[in-house]
């Protein structure tokens, strides 16, 4: 049985959504087209990036592109995945999304530079400024459930915490019947 310190917690199924969003001046419609022309490259290269951040153990998903101004919805999956030694891997796999969210974003925004020859932003129709690009992530209900599980562990009090609380707690209602003593007196 694992201790405390070193609790074993199995995170599966969708771990994070990554939401990229691409906004121009140009033609939204040919940005959307593009985005579908190089989704093999973009499947390529994403799921590349999972491997080197997250390890093999994840994996891609599902890539959604969706119209308007262009959003790619990134899936990310894992069969099960031990987090051990409690807060500090799950923080660092928390450190890992975020530098993977900001690899995706620089591969989404690298499809429509303008510093790569050929590269779909010679193709938007007279679009002189580069799309923008946004992205977050999302947490998966298996990594939001380890974050409870993690806080929970947290804030429960230690043996000198609980101590240090019950001294808290007498000294204060001590002090409190002493106030209440002399404002009784000046009363009176």
């Amino acid at each position: 049985m694992p201790s405390k310190d070193r609790e074993v917690v199995l995170i599966s199924g969708i771990v994070a959504t990554i939401r990229v969003v691409v906004r121009s001046d140009g033609d939204d419609e040919r940005l959307y087209g593009i985005a579908q022309e190089n989704r093999l490259i973009l499947t390529r290269e994403i799921k590349q990036q999972i491997a080197e951040l997250l390890g093999e153990e994840y994996f891609l998903f599902d890539l959604n592109i969706q119209q308007g101004s262009v959003e790619f919805w990134i899936m990310i999956g894992t069969r099960a995945v031990q987090l051990l030694n409690g807060f500090s891997r799950y923080d660092a796999l928390l450190k890992s999304f975020d530098k993977l969210t900001d690899q995706i974003k620089k591969i989404v925004q690298r499809l429509f530079s303008d510093d790569i020859p050929n590269r779909a932003a010679s193709r938007l129709l007279g679009a002189q400024v580069e799309p923008d690009a946004e992205a977050v992530w999302i947490p998966g209900e298996s990594v939001i459930a380890s974050a409870e599980r993690y806080s929970a562990q947290r804030t429960v009090p230690s043996g000198v915490s609980r101590i240090l609380l019950y001294y808290l707690i007498a000294s204060h209602s001590v002090l409190m019947a002493v106030l209440i003593w002399i404002v009784i007196r000046l009363i009176h």
